[in-house]
């Protein structure tokens, strides 16, 4: 099997371009800052909360038709602008959110009917799992997420209605909010730290009792989404983003 890669819409199979997979097992670091102290053994580590970007190097080569797949090729990815979707086939259920900036080295042969060249994208540190990606809906009480990860995912959260809903992390910490009845969709997005409605901004409408975050967030195990009985909640939409590292 030739491997391959798609990056938002662009699959490298439709310019013949095949890759092989010495550079997608790499993992990012986390992003400490170290410390010295005079008279002190050690650094002293501060930070290491977040995971730094991470560069991802595809070796790859086109087998045929160098200079008409190769032109159209190059073309496709510096028309893409900012972090898109990207997959390869050695981890077809993962998906990274990555950015092309660099520029290309190629090695043609003498003959230019093939060529090697390395193409690299700073992505995102997570691996998201696809599974963690498709948006669930439920409309009774309560939905309970079991999060497989051992990292914190960060969800987008839509609510149909006003109200009160609550999580409750597998300590069974609860957290609250309250959506005045201002507007009829409500979005959280933990990983940015935004509510809207539309495009609306609708952090005013909120109103939280949480003990150290204002965003849902899914701890590692059961994550519980439960709606107040006597909230005009009708419908919630929760996108988990399971990821790995």
């Amino acid at each position: 099997m030739r491997n391959y890669f798609t990056f938002g819409n662009i699959d490298s199979r439709d310019y013949g371009v095949y890759i092989s997979g010495e550079g997608v097992f790499n993992a990012p670091a986390r992003a400490y800052e170290a410390i010295s102290i005079p008279g002190r053994n050690g650094d002293l580590l501060l930070g290491g909360d977040r995971f730094n970007n991470i560069d991802v190097t595809y070796p790859a080569f086109i087998a045929s038709d160098f200079k008409a797949n190769m032109a159209n090729f190059r073309n496709a990815l510096a028309s893409q602008k900012g972090y898109k979707q990207l997959i390869d086939s050695y981890h077809p259920n993962e998906v990274r959110y990555g950015c092309f900036m660099e520029e290309f080295k190629i090695e043609p042969t003498s003959s230019l009917v093939a060529g090697e060249f390395e193409i690299t994208f700073n992505c995102k540190p997570q691996r998201f799992l696809a599974s963690g990606l498709e948006p669930i809906e439920f409309t009774d009480g309560y939905y309970i997420f079991d999060n497989p990860t051992p990292y914190d995912a960060m969800p987008i959260i839509t609510v149909t209605g006003y109200g009160t809903f609550y999580e409750y992390l597998p300590d069974q910490t609860r957290l609250k909010w309250i959506i005045a009845d201002i507007y009829t969709d409500v979005t959280f997005n933990s990983e940015v730290w935004d509510v809207y409605s539309g495009t609306a901004n609708a952090n005013d409408v909120i109103t939280f009792e949480t003990l150290d975050t204002p965003f849902p967030v899914f701890k590692p195990g059961e994550n519980k989404i439960q709606r107040h009985s006597q909230s005009h909640i009708t419908k919630v939409t929760v996108t988990p983003r399971w990821f790995i590292i």
